[in-house]
């Protein structure tokens, strides 16, 4: 059995499981004499029915996620041996890639993990498991040999991405996710009543520090610790039609929500003519939204911002993107530099315009709490939002394991989580919640209170009048002082909601 752990539990299940069911349809093809089942743990929510799934009898448990997913995990992973001791599980993704040794000993009812790429390891060792073979033959995994644990070569990636089959939609439950289908990005996204996830391309061309590329794309662990790549791949604009032209007549689609990394960076790639092949195919096909009407298909996914140019737009418009989520994290050219982004605050500007200008909607991602975080770099996030109409609420910046920011800043995470490293990986579960800082100039309830008021207001000077009052708490009273080491959670979250109560009075009666 395959599971797909709960995610963002203060959110409704909106995405399908893409990565689990492209690995159904691998085995579906290739091993069909191995019977798979999926329980949707994120679909469905319900830790009553989540037992009584676990104590059938299986084989095999496997289960995976991002870190993100972690404290959820670990929960699957003990109760499948509670009910079941004699199954093997199975862990792999995102969360086991980054930190392999510490999942080993931090989870010790996994019996084996999938490093890296899954879609040819996975399908070998359920099909060694089944025939009992020598899993120490099998690429990309980790396993348990007495009191100690080995691990195997890397798996090679896949060259070819249209080798894959298409995922496994029919084994999810889609009327829960078609419920769900309406997101905040467009009007017409909006709208949508049954939208699904695709995936046509993998990897990314930039190394940003705060980024791991998900931890499934590539060849990520070196010497035991995460390493850096460039690869990138992607589907044959055919395969990409052809796709939307399944989704469309099979489920009658009407948004198709891309999790590509960076979609621009795969159209810049081919000198901008992947996206061009792509329209020309859903054109030949009649599936272009002027083609067909009323019962259009609508596109939206992410993009690089110094890559976007305005014929990318254009046809990006014509095959019927709405929205496009913008990775621009910063204003500040400083931040921006140290972060890797590739791109500068000109370069951020003029793709909101553009984007606007094509009539595509632009979703800002900004995020607080860089290391080289200041005042002034917050001020220029503001003074960009006035200038382009944008607004936004921040993430607080958080060093998630396999990146570079993780590597460097272990130290300080731990410093402020009191050596316990799980407890800070258990954490990233929760956006909502302010880990480890990896800035020094402002304490953590300032990072909530600032991010707070700039979620309220993008006005300059209702955020200098925010400024003055952290300056002030800090002079008047020490109960907005908090040290490099964070409180319990509780007196945390309280300090960080009456901050922020009292910022706003502040602002509301000026």
């Amino acid at each position: 059995m395959m599971i797909n752990p709960a995610t963002r539990v203060h959110d409704k299940p909106k995405h399908v499981p893409l990565g689990i069911l492209q690995l159904i349809s691998i085995l579906r093809r290739d091993y069909p004499q191995i019977g798979v089942e999926l329980y949707d743990d994120n679909a469905y929510r319900d830790d009553q029915q989540l037992t009584e799934a676990l104590q059938e009898q299986y084989d095999v448990v496997a289960v995976g996620g991002l870190i993100t997913a972690y404290s959820r995990i670990k929960k699957i992973v003990n109760d499948a041996k509670q009910y079941s001791p004699d199954c093997k599980v199975v862990v792999g993704g995102g969360f086991f890639t980054s930190m392999p040794e510490e999942m080993m000993r931090w989870i010790p009812e996994v019996d084996y993990g999938v490093v890296g790429e899954a879609y040819v390891s996975l399908p070998n060792l359920l099909n060694c498991i089944h025939i009992n073979g020598d899993v120490s033959q099998v690429k990309g995994l980790v396993y348990r040999d007495g009191a100690t644990y080995r691990q195997t070569s890397l798996q090679p990636l896949i060259p070819d991405l249209d080798w894959l089959p298409y995922p496994a939609y029919d084994y999810a439950p889609l009327d829960i996710y078609f419920k769900n289908s309406s997101i905040l990005m467009s009007k017409e996204s909006m709208n949508s009543k049954r939208r699904l996830d695709c995936c046509f391309s993998l990897g990314c061309i930039f190394t940003c520090r705060m980024c791991w590329d998900l931890g499934i794309t590539s060849n990520t662990v070196k010497n035991g610790r995460p390493g850096k790549h460039t690869l990138h791949r992607h589907h044959s604009p055919k395969y990409v039609a052809e796709i939307i032209q399944y989704l469309y007549e099979k489920y009658q689609v009407d948004q198709i929500s891309w999790l590509d990394e960076n979609i621009v960076v795969h159209d810049a790639k081919t000198n901008f003519t992947w996206l061009k092949e792509i329209e020309r195919e859903l054109e030949a096909r009649g599936l272009l939204p002027e083609q067909l009407g009323s019962k259009a298909v609508f596109h939206g996914g992410t993009s690089h911002a110094g890559l976007i140019k305005r014929e990318t737009l254009r046809t990006m418009k014509r095959i019927g993107f709405t929205y496009l989520d913008l990775g621009l994290e910063s204003f500040s050219p400083l931040i921006l530099k140290d972060l890797g982004k590739g791109s500068t605050p000109e370069k951020n500007k003029e793709a909101v315009r553009m984007t606007l200008e094509e009539g595509i909607t632009p979703i800002p991602n900004m995020i607080v709490g860089f290391p080289d975080e200041t005042w002034e770099s917050i001020n220029l996030m503001l003074d960009a939002w006035e200038e382009t109409g944008i607004v936004s609420k921040p993430f607080i910046c958080s060093a998630y394991p396999g990146s570079e920011w993780f590597s460097e800043y272990r130290e300080r995470i731990l410093q402020q989580y009191n050596g316990d490293l799980e407890q800070f990986i258990l954490d990233l579960g929760d956006a909502t919640k302010v880990t480890a800082l990896l800035t020094d100039r402002f304490t953590p309830v300032e990072m909530v209170g600032i991010q707070n008021v700039l979620a309220e207001s993008a006005k300059s000077q209702n955020f200098e009048n925010a400024r003055r009052l952290f300056a002030l708490s800090k002079k008047s009273s020490s109960l907005f002082f908090i040290s490099s080491c964070h409180p319990k959670p509780p007196l945390r979250v309280l300090l960080a909601i009456f901050f922020h109560l009292l910022s706003f009075v502040y602002i509301v009666k000026r």
